[in-house]
C-alpha cells in the first residue's frame, strides 16, 4: 500500500554513490579537459594515484586506473562524510545550496590538490570555485533530492 517514508540504507547508500560518481566526473572532466593541448593532459589523474602503483614510468594503463580509482575512492569518502553529516544537522537538509556551497569551499582547503597548485588570488578564487560548483553543490543538491524524496508529506 503506502511507501515507508523513512530515509533507508539504500537511499543512504544510493544519496553517497550517486553525488560520489556526479562530482567525481565533474571535478575530473573540469581537472583534465582544460589540459587536453598541454603536454601531459592526464597528469592530474596519474598524480592522484602515485604511490600506489611500482610503475617506474608512471604513465602506463595501471597507473592510470590506480589515479581514476582513488579519485573516485575520494569522492566516495567526501560524499559519505556530507551525507551522513546531513543525517544529523536537520538545518543543513533546508538549505542543501548554502551547505553544499560552504562544504565545497572548506573541501578546497582540505583535499590534496593533484595539478600544480594555484597561484595568485583569481587561481585560489577559480579552484576555490570548481571545488564548490563541482563538488560541494552536487553533493548537496543529490543529497537534498534523496531526502526530499524519502521524506514523509508535511
Amino acid at each position: 500500500m503506502g511507501r515507508n517514508h523513512s530515509t533507508t540504507t539504500r537511499d543512504i547508500v544510493t544519496a553517497i554513490g550517486l553525488s560520489a560518481w556526479v562530482a567525481g566526473l565533474l571535478d575530473l572532466m573540469v581537472t583534465v579537459v582544460p589540459a587536453v593541448h598541454a603536454d601531459k593532459p592526464i597528469a592530474p589523474v596519474l598524480a592522484a594515484g602515485r604511490g600506489l602503483v611500482a610503475d617506474p614510468s608512471g604513465t602506463g594503463p595501471l597507473a592510470i586506473a590506480m589515479g581514476l580509482g582513488a579519485h573516485f575512492a575520494l569522492m566516495l569518502v567526501v560524499a559519505a562524510i556530507f551525507v551522513l553529516a546531513t543525517r544529523k544537522v536537520a538545518l543543513s537538509a533546508a538549505h542543501p545550496v548554502i551547505f553544499g556551497v560552504l562544504y565545497g569551499a572548506v573541501l578546497f582547503f582540505l583535499l590534496p590538490d593533484h595539478g600544480a597548485p594555484p597561484t595568485g588570488a583569481g587561481g585560489i578564487a577559480l579552484a576555490v570555485l570548481r571545488d564548490i560548483l563541482c563538488i560541494g553543490l552536487p553533493i548537496g543538491l543529490i543529497t537534498w533530492q534523496v531526502q526530499r524524496r524519502t521524506a514523509p508529506a508535511q
